[in-house]
């Protein structure tokens, strides 16, 4: 398994594409996300914000193309 801080980026780079592409890794996306919610508690205080600036930007693109 990746270790979290990978997971993260690989989720934050899924979520730059998205606009490139938002049908083909919405699985991806969600199914990593879900990944990190289960290790949330076991993530770094850098990690957890990272994940959620990450969150914040998947919400953002949603409502604007929404």
């Amino acid at each position: 398994m990746q270790d979290y801080a990978e997971m993260i980026e690989t989720y934050g780079e899924y979520i730059e594409d998205f606009e490139i592409s938002p049908f083909e890794p919405v699985y991806f996306i969600l199914h990593n996300r879900s990944q990190l919610e289960k290790v949330f508690h076991e993530l770094t205080h850098e990690e957890k914000i990272k994940l959620l600036a990450y969150d914040l930007k998947l919400i953002q693109n949603a409502k604007r193309d929404g």
